[in-house]
């Protein structure tokens, strides 16, 4: 299954071969175009990619609702966002509501 895995890396993001991974998890760098590649073929940081550290560690539900994201079509990422905006703005209501009417009383 890894090997299968490197070989459709490989595909994706033009390395040379599966020897060149290999290589890679022995220790040498690949260039730098390689390496952008393959952080956004794996959806991760080039950082993360590189160290295994990343700034932007999330939750394990926000983790969750990007992988969800990230499978969907453009449609239903579409929805996604009209649906997050949504919420978020009927939240900003209420929070607006609730502090006019303590300013009020």
């Amino acid at each position: 299954a890894r090997r299968e895995c490197r070989k459709h890396l490989v595909s994706v993001a033009g390395i040379k071969s599966v020897q060149s991974i290999t290589d890679w998890s022995k220790g040498h760098i690949p260039a730098a175009d390689k390496v952008l590649c393959i952080a956004d073929y794996l959806h991760v940081s080039v950082r993360w990619l590189l160290t295994g550290v990343d700034d932007t560690m999330l939750a394990d539900d926000e983790a969750e609702l990007l992988r969800i994201y990230r499978l969907l079509d453009k449609q239903g990422r579409a929805m996604v966002i009209g649906s997050a905006r949504g919420v978020a703005a009927m939240r900003k209501s209420q929070q607006g509501l609730g502090s006019a009417s303590v300013q009020r009383g």
